[in-house]
């Protein structure tokens, strides 16, 4: 089980921090897998619709990136699957051996689509190119 924690004293230990959970564990062996410590930034949890991974956005009003772990390998460690980049947002999904990126700037406001094969997220290909105005 996949939780946030969001710290009500953040001077003392950061703002919001993803935590996994073994069931029928101590809450004192969760491991924390991600720590925002940028108060700009709110956190968020999703699946893929394949049930396969877990997407870990860290977004703020106009920047978002993501993070990924998969839940078929019982990992422990998110893996970023897209970089944070000031003013580019970015939202993810899976299917078959690829994960599919939309991603949106001032620069390409009304988005474009990417692929990246599982085994080298750093190797894109745009599939939907963004569309001039």
């Amino acid at each position: 089980m996949f939780y946030i924690y969001v710290d009500l004293i953040p001077l003392l230990c950061g703002l919001l921090q993803v935590w996994l959970h073994m069931l029928e564990s101590n809450q004192s062996d969760d491991i924390c897998l991600y720590h925002e410590k940028d108060d700009m930034f709110s956190l968020g949890l999703q699946t893929s619709e394949s049930k396969q991974y877990l997407f870990v956005e860290s977004g703020s009003k106009n920047t978002s990136f993501i993070f990924y772990l998969d839940i078929s390998k019982q990992s422990k460690e998110l893996v970023v699957l897209t970089p944070c980049v000031y003013g580019i947002d970015t939202t993810a999904s899976h299917r078959g051996n690829h994960f599919y990126i939309k991603r949106r700037s001032e620069e390409f406001y009304n988005s474009e689509l990417i692929a990246c094969p599982l085994d080298n997220v750093a190797e894109t290909t745009v599939l939907l190119p963004h569309r001039e105005r």
